[in-house]
Parts: structure tokens; C-alpha cells; sequence
């Protein structure tokens, strides 16, 4: 089934005064590439694209960070938690898909998602999620 992909972050949030890194995570890889979207791209080259994006505005803005699984090689999600060790952020980028009787009216859909790892020692918001540097990284798309 050919899907549409359309662009979502998915990230805990903090607060970004003073962290030092930010782990970006290139969602999927090449064994495992994820949806297929309508064109036929995967959702990995979607991710691809996107994380690179994403660190350029974060090494923009004076924030430093490294791109884990940026050429689709990481195919376990704890060798990427465990190369994002050093950093205070970690950041995986994702896509969504619209499934396909939705196809001729997906323009209605658009955002992002947030997902909070239950490991997160601020869960309630302290620093915890920051809606507000969310919507800036969305917007630099």
C-alpha cells in the first residue's frame, strides 16, 4: 500500500540554554527503511533530509550536535541511544503516514508529535517539554 509521508518530529524537549549537544537521530535505515510514501520515497530519505536540515539550523543557532544513523548504517535503536550517550538531548526524527483512502484530502493534515522517553528524569516539565522551541523547529523546515 503507498502511503503519503508527511513530516513529524519526535523529540523530548529541554530546555536549551546551556546544553552542550544534541543527539539527531536519523529515524529507520536502509535494512529497515520504514513507510513507502505515494512518490516512493522511504521514510528514511524523508528523515535523512530532515535530520541534516534540522542540525544545520541547530549548528546555526550555536547549538552543537551530531547526526547518529545519518547514512542508514545504525539498525538497532539502543546503538543509537547508547552513541547519543554523551549528549543532554536526543532528538529522533520521524515521519507519519496518511493512509491511503485519506490521500486526496491529506493537505488537511499537519503538525508534529512529541514523545517523552519514561526515562526522562523531568517528566513533568521541569525542564521537560518546551512547546514553544518545538513549533521554532517545526517552522525551520
Amino acid at each position: 500500500m503507498k502511503r503519503r509521508l508527511l513530516s513529524m518530529v519526535v523529540l523530548p524537549c529541554s530546555v536549551w540554554a546551556g546544553i552542550p549537544a544534541v543527539a539527531v537521530d536519523v529515524g529507520h535505515g536502509l535494512k529497515a527503511p520504514g513507510a513507502r510514501s505515494a512518490s516512493g520515497q522511504t521514510e528514511f530519505s524523508f528523515n535523512q533530509r530532515q535530520a541534516r536540515q534540522l542540525s544545520q539550523v541547530l549548528a546555526a543557532r550555536g547549538i552543537g550536535n551530531v547526526l547518529i544513523g545519518e547514512w542508514g548504517e545504525m539498525e538497532k535503536l539502543t546503538d543509537r541511544t547508547d552513541k547519543a550517550a554523551a549528549q543532554r538531548l536526543f532528538v529522533s526524527v520521524h515521519h507519519d503516514s496518511v493512509q491511503l483512502q485519506y490521500l486526496a484530502e491529506s493537505s488537511r493534515f499537519h503538525g508534529y508529535s512529541v514523545f517523552v522517553s519514561r526515562r526522562n528524569p523531568y517528566p513533568r516539565g521541569q525542564p521537560g517539554l518546551c512547546p514553544a522551541h518545538c513549533h521554532r523547529i517545526a517552522a525551520a523546515r
